[in-house]
């Protein structure tokens, strides 16, 4: 038994770290898909911000699906990068209008 164990240990760690990735870019998702749904931050959008943004909501919802067997939690990760470098470009410009 405890040899089983040891040799799941890595493929437990591995699916505990996709299982967190995932959590994680659903909590983000949720956070960019609320800031864009408000119509003071939706009208300050630039078209092309916008686009960005959507396009790396969409693949990361699609990654989303994948059950934790299929997800890896390198893909997730580069799923939230590039979504975070989407919106901090986007809501720089549009806080930069509130000033």
């Amino acid at each position: 038994m405890v040899e089983d164990a040891a040799k799941n240990a890595d493929a437990d760690k591995e699916r505990e770290a996709v299982v967190q990735a995932k959590q994680d870019l659903e909590a983000y998702v949720y956070q960019v898909e609320n800031n864009i749904s408000d119509p003071n931050v939706n009208m300050k959008l630039r078209r092309g911000d916008r686009e960005a943004i959507e396009t790396a909501l969409a693949e990361a919802m699609e990654l989303m699906e994948l059950s934790a067997d299929d997800a890896q939690a390198d893909d997730l990760k580069a799923a939230q990068s590039k979504l975070k470098r989407a919106t901090t470009r986007a809501f720089a410009h549009v806080y930069s209008q509130r000033r």
